[in-house]
């Protein structure tokens, strides 16, 4: 394990699709990529070996449902991170850039 990934979170978290979302859909802020680059990252992990849906058949969403959660692993989720911020980043900067350009009708 990385450094950074270490001091971002110490270990490995086992969580469902919606507990993750709802946690970082705050850092997102509003963008479309960022909300959906969540399940990208929450579908990296690996899915905990005892989660199922009721009855061992998929539910309706599935595999993004409550029933399933997934292993968090820190080095993906330093790199989400990372990769979030940088991008955010970038689109803030350019959006000030075109903002101050010409008039608007």
């Amino acid at each position: 394990m990385t450094k950074q990934a270490e001091e971002t979170f110490p270990g490995p978290k086992i969580v469902s699709y919606q507990e993750l979302r709802r946690k970082l859909l705050p850092y997102t802020h509003g963008w479309s990529w960022a909300e959906d680059s969540i399940r990208d990252l929450w579908l990296l992990g690996a899915p905990a070996p005892q989660d199922s849906c009721p009855g061992g058949i998929a539910c309706e969403s599935y595999p993004i449902c409550n029933h399933i959660r997934r292993v968090l692993i820190p080095e993906m989720f330093a790199k989400w991170w990372a990769e979030v911020g940088d991008r955010q980043a970038e689109e803030i900067g350019a959006k000030k850039i075109v903002g101050g350009l010409g008039r608007n009708h």
